[in-house]
């Protein structure tokens, strides 16, 4: 649509997609971020609605494969969702799942994501645009809120 260059477009569209899943999954773990953090929402918004997140499909897996304190945690989270914790009790669980491995791996995986869509740009010319969009994913698993 610029104009530019046909040749251009996919490794484009790769890294446009790639840093899109990085973006999703920061904000996966932004959502279990404490109230301090400076979110503008309440921790776990995501996980009380019911939306899959990846920290969530990690801690099933290790439910599904017999982890006593994945389960557990699921357990936790799944009484705040249905209404049968109190508010304290499940933001207890967030802050469990916060503190989770599956959390630290999320963010392993958003940053390998980004680092994958820093790759797709391997053929692009330098200039100020490919390095716009290298600084760009850098911010993108580097943000907070």
């Amino acid at each position: 649509m610029s104009g530019g260059p046909e040749n251009l477009v996919p490794p484009a569209r790769k890294f446009g997609e790639k840093i899109g899943i990085a973006f999703q999954l920061v904000d996966d773990v932004i959502d279990l971020a404490d109230r301090d953090s400076g979110t503008g929402k309440p921790p776990g918004t995501d996980v009380r609605r019911g939306v899959t997140t990846l920290p969530m499909l990690y801690l099933q897996e290790l439910a599904d494969g017999g982890d006593a304190e994945a389960v557990a945690l699921l357990a936790k989270l799944a009484r705040g969702t249905l209404g049968e914790a109190t508010e304290e009790e499940f933001q207890d669980s967030i802050r469990e799942l916060r503190e989770h491995a599956v959390t630290t791996r999320t963010m392993d995986t958003a940053r390998a994501m980004a680092d994958e869509a820093i790759a797709e740009l391997d053929g692009v010319p330098e200039g100020i645009v490919k390095e716009a969009l290298i600084r760009f994913a850098h911010q993108v698993v580097k943000r907070s809120h």
